[in-house]
């Protein structure tokens, strides 16, 4: 989801080999989520160990995040605090989604559509306690440090690009309304030599707009957070701030289809909860207990899991 700022988009685009060595921040619930969706089994069920945990979530995990760091990119993996109550409506329906997809795969099963099946078990998935605490033993094994956010990962992600990190790695562009420096988008190894790069200070002043005045726009389009102006699209919700300033001052019609809650939107993104109380240590894999608990504890394969390693 997220905002539809894609026609406003400046960025360049660099090789894998210029992020050597830098520090980026990953949304961990949202790439785990990419995981959990595409790791699965043909008639859609996750992989999952002898005792029934799901491990769909930590194959994805520990081959992606291995990849990264044979090239030296170094991941801070950042996990999802508290939800904004501005968000709950967007929680509400995705979990009402996903039930009724858990009731069409087993339909699917029943009738043996495995397509359909297939199809219906990707939008059923979720991540569990379970399933973070694990996220969060491998990445700790594998010598990874590990953020909590207070509240969306994204607003914490977003906030360390301010500091020492060099970049967020996100799809979404909601990243660049809580401030990201620098976003990447489409980081895989796969894709060595196209991935894309917004500077956030080029998309402003490409644009002649202020940080807060983007932030009006990304308001007027609709965000995670509100439904934005009916009909109106990222060029015109750009003509209508560039021209009036801010969304106070646009035309009454826009204000009325806007409604009132437009101002905690926008003061969520200009201050969400974000924390400073992070120490980015990196440290070398502790290959003995991550072949514990990857082989012994998960079910993982030993012998590749240990070439991987040993690479």
């Amino acid at each position: 989801m997220g905002v539809d700022l894609r026609p406003l988009i400046v960025s360049d685009v660099i090789g894998l080999d210029e992020l050597e060595g830098k520090v980026i921040t990953v949304d961990a619930s949202n790439i785990l989520h990419q995981f959990l969706s595409t790791i699965r089994q043909p008639d859609g069920a996750p992989l999952a160990d002898s005792e029934g945990n799901v491990t769909s979530h930590l194959v994805g995990l520990f081959y992606r995040t291995l990849k990264l760091m044979r090239r030296s990119i170094k991941p801070v993996y950042v996990f999802d605090g508290e939800m904004p109550d501005l968000k709950t409506g967007v929680v509400e329906e995705r979990a009402r989604r996903r039930r009724e997809a858990e009731r069409k795969w087993e339909e699917a099963k029943k009738d043996g559509k495995k397509g359909e099946a297939f199809r219906e078990a990707v939008r059923s998935s979720y991540l569990d306690d379970q399933m973070i605490r694990d996220a969060k033993t491998l990445l700790g094994y594998l010598g990874l440090p590990t953020v909590q956010a207070p509240g969306e990962a994204e607003a914490q992600c977003a906030y360390m690009t301010r500091d020492e990190v060099f970049a967020m790695n996100s799809r979404d562009y909601d990243s660049l309304l809580f401030g990201a420096q620098r976003l990447l988008r489409y980081l895989t190894i796969k894709n060595r030599k196209n991935i894309e790069v917004i500077h956030l200070d080029r998309l402003l002043g490409r644009h002649g707009l202020s940080f807060e005045q983007l932030v009006d726009v990304g308001i007027l389009i609709g965000t995670d957070y509100n439904d934005g102006v009916f009909r109106v699209g990222p060029k015109t919700s750009l003509k209508l701030i560039k021209k009036h300033g801010r969304i106070e001052d646009i035309p009454e019609k826009y204000l009325e289809k806007l409604g009132d809650g437009y101002r905690e939107v926008r003061e969520l993104f200009h201050d969400p909860p974000v924390t400073s109380d992070y120490d980015l240590v990196f440290r070398k894999p502790n290959k003995s207990d991550l072949v514990q608990f990857l082989c012994e504890e998960r079910g993982f394969p030993r012998e590749r899991v240990l070439n991987n390693l040993n690479k």
